[in-house]
């Protein structure tokens, strides 16, 4: 074996490290803590009538435009389909985060009424990532989470995002010698 061959056998070791690393102990750690945040903002604002706004989280790792790992959270199950146009949920029932609701509740905006989460992991898996860097996802799946954002003020990704901007550098250590 050459100084050649000896060479690139070297780097293609260095690289195969440096790309464990990165995915495994920053990227996917970075990943399911940016998803549960969001899942815990969400709890704590207490807008958790049926749960299917905090069941529908999900992350991705994607690694020169391919998905290498994704995330579905496993909070508990909503308590029911989602509210679509003109149902209620009435004052006196028992909401997701084991609360009483207060007021009668009537939803403004159609949905198809279903549970799902496999929203959110459709979304990750079907989602075109740039193909020259590594990117890290979070989505939500249910179609009305930007009427929630805008017209109702409730936070769904907002504040995970800007918290996500200053918590990856935790994430960011050195590679182990």
């Amino acid at each position: 074996m050459g100084n050649k061959s000896v060479l690139e056998a070297a780097r293609k070791k260095m690289q195969d490290i440096a790309y464990k690393h990165l995915v495994e102990d920053i990227l996917i750690p970075f990943a399911e803590s940016a998803r549960n945040d969001a899942e815990q903002i969400r709890i704590q604002e207490e807008h958790n009538m049926t749960g299917n706004t905090v069941n529908s989280y999900a992350a991705g790792v994607y690694a020169h435009g391919k998905l290498i790992w994704d995330s579905y959270s496993g909070v508990p199950k909503p308590l029911q389909g989602k509210l679509s146009k003109g149902q209620r949920y009435r004052a006196g029932w028992q909401r997701w985060d084991g609360e009483t609701q207060v007021y009668t509740f009537k939803a403004k905006v159609a949905t198809n009424g279903q549970t799902e989460p496999e929203r959110a992991i459709a979304f990750i898996r079907s989602y075109k990532a740039p193909s020259d860097t590594f990117s890290v996802v979070v989505t939500n799946g249910v179609e009305y989470a930007e009427f929630q954002q805008a017209q109702m003020g409730i936070d769904v990704l907002t504040k995970a995002y800007d918290n996500a901007k200053f918590d990856i550098s935790q994430y960011l250590k050195p590679i182990p010698g």
